[in-house]
């Protein structure tokens, strides 16, 4: 079963960020960090393609082959690609997760 993510977020049930509320509260705080770390969006990134597909192929895009996100063109093409709404991703990382999702997908 899918469960989109605007359902699964709200949803009354003990989650990460419920978590994250009772340990700011706890004597003993434990080090949760607040802004996503690179692996934090990769996991929802995976999360995505796995669970809503339908959300991956319409929200998500990838971005050339050997990409410098440095260079003016790299820069552009990344623009380009948000101002549609779009979340780029470089190719190599989009591949990643599609590849991790495809073998997930095979062992259900």
């Amino acid at each position: 079963m899918i469960i989109p993510n605007d359902i699964y977020r709200p949803y009354d049930a003990i989650n990460a960020s419920l978590l994250k509320s009772v340990l700011s509260h706890s004597y003993h705080k434990a080090i949760i960090p607040i802004n996503p770390t690179p692996a934090m969006q990769l996991g929802t990134n995976i999360h995505c393609c796995i669970l809503e597909p339908y959300k991956w192929a319409s929200d998500y895009c990838r971005l050339s082959d050997g990409i410098d996100l440095r260079t003016k063109a790299g820069k552009a093409e990344k623009a380009d690609a948000e101002s549609s709404g779009k979340i780029a991703l470089k190719a190599d990382d989009f591949d990643m997760i599609e590849n991790i999702a495809a073998l997930t997908k095979s062992y259900s």
